[in-house]
């Protein structure tokens, strides 16, 4: 616990990449008697200069985003932990609505950590701490809750990351119970799987989670060293992965997508690759080493596609962008160490919308930057 309490304090200081993982293991281990190890705390770069830890509370000013969406409109969605709202904002990033504040009432929130919206544009979030996840429609009116501190069916211990499929459902990592459940649009609970272990369909951390077209859930179950696939209904699949630097093996994959053929794409980071895999786990292919060239990486953590099946990685560490095609082959990068248009300290989070434009929740910096999806690649200093 020692060790624990001492990385958070150095997390303290450069909260706006840490304070997302190591908050929730930090709290999980302390109030909740789980087997996990204060070892396995997610590995994030720890570098980040203090002096970027800027606060800022008006409309339209970021302290700490930590996950962003869009909807069908092309609208992005902002959580913004460290002043516990939401903030939306239209395709040009002009500031639209806002909601939340610290506290546990109905459209409060006490760290909201993950977002995703359903093809109707209704809005969830997991409002983490207060151990629930709250509905909201495209404006911020608040339309219903559902959850509390439990391990019981419906209720959760830290929800983490959320996902949505085309029939609306919801699928919730709930972290501190090291489980998936599933919801229907309105907060019925439908389903629940995983327990701790290292057995097939339970958790050892879960982090990342993803669907597919065909409503297959994909979750990044990053300290057992493995993707593990189920049905809709979490029936389990499929498993790959194991601890290591070989191919399909992973060393804490934590970002996951799929594309619309189905493959899976994973954010290998400690091995500093992105690897991807067909719909069974066949390893198809991988890309990066650790490095500030075209290509490398320092810290890859969020990953998603665009309708053409480009892969956009967000490299932490080196504070840019990349894009590859659905092969690897580097295709453009921008971004590097600043706060200037076009520069990042420590991206976390990368979105798409339907145009294909691409939103970067830039962490250190507290702000969004959309860019256009190029006609061209742009050249590359």
């Amino acid at each position: 616990m020692k060790d624990l309490l001492t990385k958070l304090s150095i997390t303290n200081k450069v909260k706006i990449i840490n304070y997302l993982v190591l908050s929730l293991l930090f709290t999980i281990t302390t109030l909740i008697p789980l087997t996990t190890s204060t070892a396995n705390a997610t590995p994030l770069p720890t570098d980040v200069p203090e002096h970027v830890l800027n606060i800022g509370t008006s409309d339209g000013i970021l302290n700490s985003p930590q996950d962003i969406t869009t909807d069908s409109s092309g609208n992005v969605y902002v959580v913004d932990i460290d002043t516990n709202r939401i903030q939306k904002f239209d395709s040009n990033g002009t500031f639209l609505a806002k909601w939340g504040s610290n506290g546990s009432a109905d459209g409060q929130f006490n760290d909201p950590r993950s977002i995703t919206t359903d093809s109707s544009g209704n809005v969830y979030v997991a409002d983490s701490s207060n151990h629930r996840i709250q509905k909201f429609d495209s404006s911020g009116t608040f339309l219903l809750k559902f959850g509390m501190p439990s391990s019981e069916n419906g209720k959760f211990y830290f929800p983490y990351s959320i996902a949505t499929d085309s029939s609306g459902n919801v699928y919730v990592v709930d972290g501190g119970n090291n489980r998936i459940q599933k919801f229907d649009s309105t907060g019925t609970f439908l389903a629940k799987w995983g327990s701790n272990g290292s057995g097939d369909g339970q958790f050892q951390s879960p982090y990342g989670i993803t669907t597919d077209s065909s409503g297959n859930v994909y979750v990044a179950d990053t300290y057992n060293y493995r993707i593990q696939k189920f049905d809709s209904n979490g029936t389990f699949l499929t498993k790959w992965g194991t601890s290591g630097s070989a191919d399909g093996e992973f060393n804490s994959p934590v970002g996951i997508t799929t594309d619309s053929s189905g493959n899976v794409y994973v954010t290998d980071m400690d091995n500093s690759r992105i690897q991807k895999f067909n719909s069974t786990g066949t390893f198809l292919a991988k890309w990066g080493s650790n490095g500030s060239g075209d290509g490398e990486f320092n810290g890859p953590f969020g990953i998603i596609t665009d309708s053409s099946g480009n892969v956009f990685v967000a490299d932490i560490g080196n504070s840019r962008i990349q894009k590859f095609n659905s092969s690897g082959t580097f295709l453009a990068k921008w971004g590097n160490n600043g706060s200037a248009d076009g520069e990042f300290y420590y991206p976390y989070g990368v979105a798409s919308d339907t145009t294909d434009s691409i939103y970067v929740a830039d962490t250190g910096n507290n702000r969004i930057q959309k860019f256009a999806y190029p006609s061209e690649e742009p050249e590359t200093p």
